[in-house]
């Protein structure tokens, strides 16, 4: 990554003084190079995690980079899969599984599972209890202004009615 790359300190980059990935006109040779150390998370801290998806974009668009990251991503998934970790951090099979996505648009079968999938289910919490700690309420908007309406029910007429009366009135009119 030649001029591109920004030295981490001590106390860590806040992402606002990180560059702006996008602005930054990615050589073939640059992107050749973070695919190298896409799995070194001492080079590529978990710190720019979010700036790696254009980047992984950019590779897709080139047919050598893309099949020179796929290849990389299958000795990382096997090297997970096989428990020879060599050293792999979940976050490196983690940011390969997203490159594997964003190039072939479907994810690896790993066999070993990761240890968090993003839609795991990890606390169940009643909802009345949730609702009521939090002071959440409903909110619906005029679907001729878009403004929304302060009190939605106010305008509801609840009206007791017999069911039989409905029944009856029926029967008769056939």
């Amino acid at each position: 990554m030649k001029n591109h790359q920004v030295s981490m300190t001590e106390d860590r980059m806040s992402q606002k003084d990180m560059p702006n990935v996008t602005d930054i006109d990615w050589s073939r040779e640059a992107l050749h190079s973070l695919l190298h150390i896409v799995t070194d998370l001492d080079r590529l801290p978990k710190e720019y995690n979010a700036f790696l998806q254009p980047l992984f974009n950019k590779i897709k668009k080139d047919e050598g980079l893309s099949a020179a990251a796929l290849e990389k991503c299958k000795l990382a998934f096997a090297s997970w899969d096989g428990q020879e970790h060599n050293g792999l951090d979940e976050l490196a099979i983690k940011r390969c599984m997203d490159l594997w996505l964003t190039i072939k648009g479907e994810d690896y079968p790993l066999k070993k599972a990761l240890s968090n999938p993003a839609n795991l289910v990890v606390q169940e919490v009643e909802v009345c209890d949730f609702v009521d700690k939090h002071d959440l309420r409903r909110i619906e908007f005029d679907s001729a202004t878009g403004e929304p309406i302060e009190n939605s029910l106010g305008n509801l007429i609840i009206e007791e009615v017999e069911a039989a009366d409905y029944v009856n009135s029926s029967e008769t009119s056939d």
